[in-house]
């Protein structure tokens, strides 16, 4: 184990993610990005080598793993693709949830599948803590849902959270243009009294638990952006001359380069300590945090790289889109910040 708390099984998972990413995704990454196409054959191959159940037990066909492993295989992933991490990220957390909350018998139906990748799971994740409305509908934004073939939802019901599991039907339709994480197959549904079936729908055993759990991997998706945007940069920063010098030894762009810097090693340690611990307060304050420090580092990237970061042709012009879309999808900043000190002063 090394300072970060990464064991040997970690290290080895990472090398295997990281061969993964370059050989499956780098070459259509961009291309299925502009599309808005999701990376369904590459969905299916990292099926077969046992990341789509990382977190499933043993007993059902999976990997039995940690949640740091999750959060390596996702940091790792996002890296090359935030879309494609998204999603293998968000199927690995609807196959824990029916682990967690269902019964012996629906684990028995789907839990085998899932952690094969033979079925796709998707599950809502646009905003937290969702009354059924009164006034008869409402919509979500539903994670894989254009591919799934079963996806889940958090709904509150007489004050008590539930987690609800249906099969892909007519109430899912398919989002167009959005801007970013385009390659997540993200399509909206509508939630109403009819969503609601009794033989599927399981208590949450602890609300801020399960919401927290789910932030963290959405930071781990964060903490990956981070990495390659500051890589990115400073390659380029290595290429790019101007005034006859080569940008990398201008002052201003040498002090955005360690701001970069900062961030994105400050946001995978706090990443990686709060998968590591039984903290809902660790967990949303490494969640905040970054987030937020992906954005910083995505528009400090896109300067570095002057009008090329606009471009398409070039991963920062993504990577700043889908870094702006996990915040909107791990809720409001300003209200968990106030959460987090009413914790940390009570």
């Amino acid at each position: 184990m090394d300072w970060m708390g990464l064991k040997d099984e970690h290290k080895l998972l990472r090398q295997d993610m990281k061969r993964f990413a370059e050989t499956e995704l780098s070459s259509v990454v961009l291309e299925m990005d502009k599309k808005g196409e999701p990376l369904t054959s590459a969905m299916k191959k990292i099926g077969e080598i046992g990341g789509l159940g990382i977190l499933i037990s043993e007993e059902f066909g999976g990997a039995g793993m940690d949640f740091l492993s999750l959060i390596v295989t996702v940091e790792e992933l996002a890296k090359i693709s935030p879309s494609f991490a998204l999603s293998v990220a968000i199927h690995n957390f609807f196959g824990e949830a029916i682990l967690s909350y269902g019964s012996t018998e629906f684990k028995k139906e789907y839990l085998f599948s899932l952690s094969t990748g033979k079925m796709i799971g998707g599950m809502a994740v646009d905003t937290m803590n969702h009354p059924i409305p009164s006034n008869g509908c409402e919509e979500r934004l539903v994670v894989n849902g254009t591919f799934s073939d079963i996806f889940g939802f958090s709904v509150k019901i007489d004050e008590k959270e539930q987690f609800v599991v249906k099969k892909k039907g007519e109430e899912l339709k398919e989002e167009t243009e959005m801007m970013g994480m385009r390659s997540s197959g993200i399509s909206s549904f509508k939630l109403d009294e009819n969503a609601m079936s009794e033989d599927k729908r399981f208590n949450i055993d602890s609300a801020n638990d399960f919401y927290s759990r789910m932030r963290l991997l959405l930071a781990s998706v964060a903490c990956g952006i981070c990495q390659a945007s500051l890589e990115n940069a400073i390659s380029y920063s290595k290429e790019r001359h101007q005034f006859d010098r080569l940008i990398a030894s201008f002052g201003m762009v040498r002090t955005m380069l360690a701001d970069m810097a900062s961030r994105a090693y400050a946001s995978r340690i706090v990443v990686y300590q709060a998968s590591s611990v039984n903290n809902v307060l660790d967990r949303e304050i490494a969640s905040v945090f970054t987030t937020e420090s992906s954005l910083y580092v995505t528009d400090k990237g896109v300067q570095i790289y002057g009008g090329y970061g606009y471009i398409k042709d070039y991963p920062l012009e993504m990577f700043f889109r889908d870094a702006k879309v996990l915040e909107v999808f791990a809720g409001s900043a300003d209200y968990r910040k106030v959460l987090i000190g009413k914790s940390l002063t009570s």
